[in-house]
């Protein structure tokens, strides 16, 4: 019946990425909600605009958005629904001033909300975890107020159980459909989630943000040029506490309309694009803590003060990095290995991969994965993002399970700074080249032995061969 439905009320083509994610979902939907699923995807798909992997994918809520986004970053669903995944966006309806009101009496006690609480003003932002309001404090400063739904915990529970079974039912219908990364991409999602959801955390990230960006302003070549680039400072004026905290607020568009303004001149965007840049890759090769969430709507600009706000800091990751040169640490593994997909070197790739893994010793068909590898690199028409996202599929394939700081965290960041247009491609592959080198040169001891000792074993390894090689002497013995 309901391939029926399908067929006859929607345009889906056959056995597309499209129509298989609709059917996966439904299958794996509850009882007492297909009816009301099914209505929702009949009804978008009379839309011309609306595609059926993003109406499915959305009835996961702040899940399935996260899960598009993602998905559309490293390529996951075919060219057919690149557009439409690149943007997707949370539908969450947002509070209204009434709700918001009630909610933050709930949180600060009405006594608290009389004394310190003037008014909201306005909804800047809403998603499904949480409502941004603009609201004025009886001491006249101004504040985006974040405050969490209610249920939330549970509803995201719910949600990637169901993003779970729908992922195992994609495969039942299509080899297409059984990208090695979309199971790691729902358990990356489940870890960063709950942490993204915790408002207690999120506060010391904005805390420790806020004093690595102070730090790199401090130092920027930026500054004697005017322009600052900042993370917004919490007020203490509001408890931060489970469901509420405050920041300061902040002018400025989203980088997305400062970037598409024809009135803003070309060299300022180019200006604002490389401290965007620059900060992002100083945070995690100086400073080794990343935030991989730094796409357009994460920025604000300021045109009239010069100022660039680093803002939503709710996925930053620490990537242990340790400040002693002869200490190794993630960074130096993320670097070697990029160094080594640009040089399409097979063997160091295997090697760091098997370093970002989460499991030490695994076994695998190293020789069968070489070759695969070579066959990638002997396409001549792949972007470097999409030779990235080839190789990480197969080295998923291969039985590789990465940690997903790198994957998730680290690789996904850096394709989204590079693809969101802040400079250009050759400009940005020139700033990550500066910023891995100035990590090299902290990191000099430890690296020239790594480097070392590598080239010894391959001399050593030369030396064999033309040992091996040597014609054997042709001296007889004279004892007979």
């Amino acid at each position: 019946m309901i391939s029926h439905l399908l067929s006859t009320y929607t345009s889906f083509k056959k056995d597309s990425f499209e129509e298989i994610a609709v059917r996966a979902y439904l299958d794996v939907v509850e009882e007492h909600s297909l009816a009301l699923a099914l209505s929702y995807i009949l009804l978008s798909s009379q839309s011309k605009s609306e595609n059926g992997l993003v109406s499915a994918l959305s009835l996961f809520g702040t899940i399935g958005v996260k899960f598009l986004q993602t998905g559309a970053i490293l390529k996951m669903f075919g060219s057919e629904n690149q557009e439409a995944s690149e943007n997707a966006y949370d539908r969450a309806n947002p509070m209204s001033k009434y709700e918001i009101e009630q909610s933050l009496k709930k949180h600060l006690s009405e006594t608290e909300y009389n004394a310190k609480i003037k008014e909201p003003i306005k909804v800047l932002g809403s998603a499904s975890v949480k409502t941004v309001t603009l609201g004025e404090l009886k001491s006249v400063k101004r504040v985006a107020l974040m405050l969490k739904r209610d249920n939330v915990e549970n509803q995201i529970r719910t949600n990637l159980d169901l993003a779970k079974r729908f992922i195992e039912r994609l495969k039942h219908y299509s080899v297409r459909a059984s990208n090695p990364l979309l199971m790691p991409l729902v358990e990356a999602i489940e870890e960063q989630i709950f942490s993204e959801i915790d408002f207690v955390l999120e506060v010391e990230k904005y805390k420790q943000a806020k004093a690595i960006v102070d730090q790199i302003q401090e130092r920027s070549e930026w500054k004697n040029l005017g322009w600052t680039v900042r993370v917004p400072s919490i007020v203490d004026e509001i408890q931060p506490q489970e469901n509420l905290f405050a920041v300061e607020a902040v002018e400025g568009v989203t980088a997305k309309s400062f970037f598409k303004d024809p009135s803003v001149p070309n060299e300022v965007k180019e200006k604002v694009g490389e401290i965007i840049v620059k900060t992002s890759l100083r945070m995690l090769f100086h400073q080794g803590v990343f935030d991989p969430e730094r796409h357009l709507g994460n920025w604000l600009i300021d045109l009239k003060k010069k100022e660039v706000a680093f803002i939503d800091p709710g996925q930053l990751m620490n990537f242990g990095a340790s400040k002693k040169p002869w200490a190794w640490d993630p960074r130096l593994t993320l670097a070697r290995f990029l160094y080594a997909v640009q040089e399409r070197n097979v063997e160091e790739i295997l090697y760091y991969s098997k370093l970002m893994g989460k499991e030490k010793g695994i076994k695998i068909n190293e020789g069968e994965v070489k070759n695969r590898l070579a066959q990638i690199f002997s396409s001549t028409d792949l972007s470097s993002e999409d030779l990235q996202i080839k190789i990480l599929e197969e080295l998923y394939r291969s039985g590789i399970q990465f940690n997903h700081l790198f994957t998730f965290g680290a690789l996904k960041g850096l394709m989204v700074l590079s693809g969101s247009g802040y400079v250009s491609q050759e400009r940005f592959k020139e700033i990550m080249k500066e910023e891995v080198k100035s990590l090299f040169v902290k990191k000099s001891p430890l690296v020239m032995g790594v480097l070392a000792k590598e080239f010894g074993k391959k001399l050593s390894m030369k030396s064999k061969k033309i040992e091996k090689e040597k014609p054997k002497s042709r001296t007889r013995s004279k004892a007979r």
